[in-house]
């Protein structure tokens, strides 16, 4: 999963994910793997470390499904990156797993980084997240 521990819920608990706010949030097995379930106005975090502070492009990417709540109206993803990177997306109700990629380039990055998803206080459907990692795309240029 790159720079993220525990990024796939593997081991079955949040750690060293952190809810932000008090929010509690559940890891929940189905069919052998594991899953968070966020709701609205939840955030979940990780801080993770980078040797290296050069410019750099990376892919992040969440797998996810959206459930539940009333009505069709799509809602609101954050990902956040504590160097400068805030990405929204749009969700629809959908029972299927998809992968949503999020390129991320950076001209300045710090060595200690923080990663969030917010689900936006707004939006009333369940957002179920089975895995998030970053790769280094720029690594993977020069090899």
């Amino acid at each position: 999963m790159g720079y993220l521990t525990n990024g796939d819920f593997s081991s079955g608990k949040l750690e060293p994910w952190k809810p932000v706010l008090g929010s509690d949030i559940p890891v929940v097995e189905e069919e052998g793997r594991y899953h968070v379930q966020l709701s609205h106005g939840e955030k979940l975090s990780q801080s993770f470390w980078m040797e290296s502070d050069e410019p750099r492009r990376f892919r992040v990417k969440v797998e996810l499904r959206v459930e539940g709540g009333s009505g069709e109206a799509a809602g609101q993803v954050q990902l956040i990156w504590s160097s400068g990177a805030i990405h929204t997306f749009n969700l629809v109700e959908s029972p299927e797993w998809r992968t949503v990629e999020i390129p991320a380039n950076f001209t300045s990055l710090s060595s200690s980084n923080t990663i969030q998803l917010l689900v936006q206080p707004r939006y009333d459907k369940e957002v179920s997240v089975r895995s998030v990692s970053i790769t280094d795309d720029t690594k993977a240029d020069s090899a």
